[in-house]
C-alpha cells in the first residue's frame, strides 16, 4: 500500500475518533487536567493568547491522543515522521484530496473506501499495472 493511501486511512481513522471527542468551550490552562497539560505543555506559555478555535483544536487533539493505546501512539508518531518527510507539494496535494473526499456524500465516500481497500489488497504488480493504465490511457 503506498504512503498516500496509508496516510489517508490514518486521517480517516483520526477523524472518526475526533467526531466522538468534542471539547467544551475553551478553558483556562489551570482548567485542564494534568494529562491534558502534559500533552499540551509546549503551548503552556501561550495558551491564553491562542484563539478559542485554536485552543479547542489542540484540546480535541490531546483528548484523542489520550484515547490511543501505546501501539496507536507509535503508529501516529511514525506517520507524523513520514508526513514531515514528504515534499511540500505532495503534502499539499494530499490535503486537497482529503478535502475533496470530505465533500463527497456518505455513499460516495463508502464506495471510494471500498475501492481503496480492494486496490490495497492487490499484489504490487497489479497495483502498478492499474496505475500505469490510469496515468497513460490507451488512445481512443
Amino acid at each position: 500500500m503506498n504512503n498516500t493511501v496509508r496516510l489517508l486511512i490514518l486521517i480517516l481513522f483520526c477523524v472518526g475518533i475526533a467526531q466522538r471527542v468534542q471539547p467544551a468551550d475553551p478553558v483556562t490552562w489551570q482548567g485542564l487536567n494534568s494529562e491534558e497539560q502534559g500533552i499540551l505543555r509546549p503551548y503552556s506559555g501561550k495558551w491564553v493568547y491562542l484563539s478559542k478555535k485554536e485552543q479547542n483544536k489542540l484540546l480535541k487533539s490531546a483528548r484523542i491522543w489520550m484515547q490511543l493505546d501505546p501501539d496507536q501512539r507509535n503508529l501516529v508518531r511514525q506517520r507524523n515522521k513520514q508526513w514531515r518527510n514528504i515534499p511540500t507539494n505532495q503534502r499539499e496535494q494530499t490535503i486537497r484530496q482529503y478535502r475533496s473526499f470530505q465533500e463527497l456524500s456518505a455513499p460516495e465516500q463508502l464506495e471510494l473506501k471500498s475501492t481503496a481497500g480492494w486496490f490495497a489488497n492487490l499484489p504490487p504488480e497489479q497495483q502498478q499495472a492499474l496505475l500505469n493504465r490510469w496515468k497513460n490511457p490507451p488512445p481512443r
